[in-house]
């Protein structure tokens, strides 16, 4: 029965990138024609700003993915410091369906809100009030608080991180880069997040060994401290409408260039 479980659970989890790829493919393309000197690409990689503003992307991308990722992968572990070890395996995958269903709404509002507020305030206020949930989770599993507060907190930690830095950090590479040179900011940036996701999968169990729960939220409240510092030093503030004008400033530094 487990087993027939388990492959239900799997094929469904097809299903979501079955959509992704249907729309994708159904997807009108709209030519834009991008007009390229000879030397643009190569002034526009040489850019100092721009590197600038890649610690501010990717930096952030890499510290959030630290938290968010130590915080999901972990979240059995956690819901055990939440619960007790006495809980069922039953109420163990309600409460963590419970926490993906509020992921959603928490998705569905970040994307409301960033229209609003754009990419980088978004990212700042998200992982800033992330944080201060984080510590309150600390504080409540000092204190030994009830089962019911611990979680939740732990619901709004979800709820936060999903519905701000989760959408946001996809998006500032987008609106923080011009088009040339877009796709190879957008791709290192991408990168620096995996590797803050492997080391929040791998760091986290062990501070959880050595030095309990508390420590575990207490770091990641710093790590959500320092992602929002990092986006608010080197990420200038843009809204989603702004990516062609920051397209057209980049053709006019390069032609300044040449």
């Amino acid at each position: 029965r487990t087993s027939m479980q388990f492959r239900i659970l799997l094929g469904a989890g097809a299903l979501p990138s079955l959509v992704v790829l249907w729309a994708a493919a159904t997807e009108p393309e709209v030519a834009r024609p991008v007009k390229r000197s000879g030397g643009q690409l190569s002034h526009s990689l040489a850019e100092p700003r721009h590197w600038r503003t890649l610690l501010g992307t990717a930096g952030t991308w890499l510290l959030f993915d630290v938290a968010f990722y130590g915080n999901v992968i972990f979240m059995p572990v956690i819901l055990r410091h939440v619960f007790g070890r006495g809980q069922s395996l039953g109420d163990l995958a309600w409460h963590a369906a419970f926490m993906s269903f509020l992921g959603i709404v928490g998705t569905m509002g970040g994307v409301l809100a960033v229209n609003r507020l754009g990419p980088k305030t978004l990212n700042t206020v998200g992982l800033t009030v992330g944080a201060l949930f984080f510590v309150a989770f600390a504080v409540a599993c000092r204190l030994q608080a009830s089962p019911t507060v611990r979680f939740a907190l732990l619901c709004s930690i979800n709820f936060v991180l999903y519905g701000s830095a989760n959408i946001a950090t996809f998006l500032l590479p987008v609106v923080s880069f011009p088009r040339d040179v877009r796709s190879t900011f957008h791709g290192l940036s991408s990168a620096a997040a995996k590797v803050g996701a492997m080391a929040g999968a791998l760091l986290f169990p062990l501070i959880d060994h050595h030095f309990g729960a508390q420590a575990v939220m207490s770091t990641q409240a710093g790590v959500c401290l320092a992602g929002a510092l990092v986006c608010h030093l080197f990420v200038e503030s843009r809204g989603l409408r702004d990516v062609d004008e920051t397209s057209q400033s980049s053709v006019e530094l390069t032609k300044w260039h040449a």
